[in-house]
């Protein structure tokens, strides 16, 4: 009998041999920057666009990663026969990914986007019984119905108190989507690779279409005439929730396991939503939280019900 279940979550995949428990303070620090980017989006868009800002934010946190793996002794060169996979992914997760995302964030309310996304691990755990990568489970089905049905709500409010309108909240869960997609293929191929690695092998995957999209806007950007504001919420985008961000949430994996580490992402919409409150001055309604406390509900029953079926098959 094996004594841990391994299994995966996240964008690279990785494995969690035996999950433990205890505050885990890196992940913390990225779980409250993770918050805060749903704002920090917002505030960057009135000076540049969100294809501007996506290509400055690619080139600087790549930068990083690349230098976090040359001081932790990670190869830069691609695995034999994996060059391919891994740059897909990239092109998925880190391009596709993030365009919807910031289309979407720039047309919807940071409440609302960070609710929205928040159903992200559900649609991870339906594709991962689509590729058969999990068994399936009707407590994943009822998780699912729950937290769309709360997301619902919570874009129909938006809608009414105009913070958001519903092409944003499509893009928002389309983005959701994508990243789900980009977690599920990604496993097989980070079985054997560092989380830091990886993520760096993939970004430049994603620079054809990111330096498409954006390349238009950096150009005619008058940078003389940014704010420091604007430099200082692209530090955050780019430096702390970013490179040190992805960083951070890797290592709670390490640390206490991908399922506890996943536990954490739930905090990801509260913080949002006060750090809306107080520097966007969104106005936080009954609505909003009851909308996402069933979006909460619906990602606990489906993650639950996904590890009951993991630790089963691990018995």
């Amino acid at each position: 009998m094996r004594s841990a279940t391994r299994f995966s979550l996240g964008i690279a995949g990785v494995a969690d041999p035996r999950p433990r428990y205890g505050v885990c303070w890196p992940l913390v620090f990225t779980i409250v920057c993770w918050g805060f980017n749903f704002v920090a989006l917002k505030v960057l868009f009135r000076e540049m666009p969100p294809d501007g800002v996506l290509l400055v934010r690619t080139v600087i946190m790549y930068v990083l990663l690349a230098l976090f793996c040359v001081r932790a002794g990670e190869s830069l060169a691609y695995p034999k026969g994996q060059a391919l996979p891994i740059l897909s992914i990239g092109a998925i997760s880190m391009g596709l990914y993030m365009i919807l995302f910031f289309e979407g964030m720039d047309r919807t309310g940071g409440t609302e986007g960070a609710i929205i996304l928040a159903t992200s691990p559900v649609m991870t755990a339906l594709l991962a019984v689509l590729f058969r990568q999990d068994k399936f489970s009707w407590g994943a089905i009822l998780g699912a119905s729950l937290a769309f049905a709360g997301v619902v709500l919570v874009v129909t409010n938006g809608e009414e108190v105009g913070r958001s309108s519903l092409v944003g909240a499509l893009l928002i869960f389309s983005s959701a989507f994508v990243w789900a997609l980009a977690t599920v293929l990604s496993r097989p191929v980070t079985i054997r690779m560092s989380p830091l690695r990886f993520l760096t092998l993939s970004m430049p995957g994603s620079f054809p279409i990111v330096v498409a999209y954006g390349i238009t806007t950096v150009v005619r950007t008058d940078w003389p005439g940014l704010t420091l504001e604007w430099w200082l919420l692209m530090l955050h985008l780019s430096v702390l929730a970013g490179a040190i961000g992805f960083v951070g949430f890797f290592e709670g994996v390490r640390r206490i396991g991908a399922a506890n580490t996943m536990l954490y992402q739930y905090f990801v919409p509260p913080i949002a939503g006060v750090c809306a409150y107080f520097y966007l001055g969104e106005r936080i309604t009954w609505l909003d939280l009851v909308g996402v406390l069933i979006v909460f509900a619906g990602v606990y029953a489906s993650t639950r019900s996904r590890l009951k079926a993991l630790t089963q098959v691990g018995a």
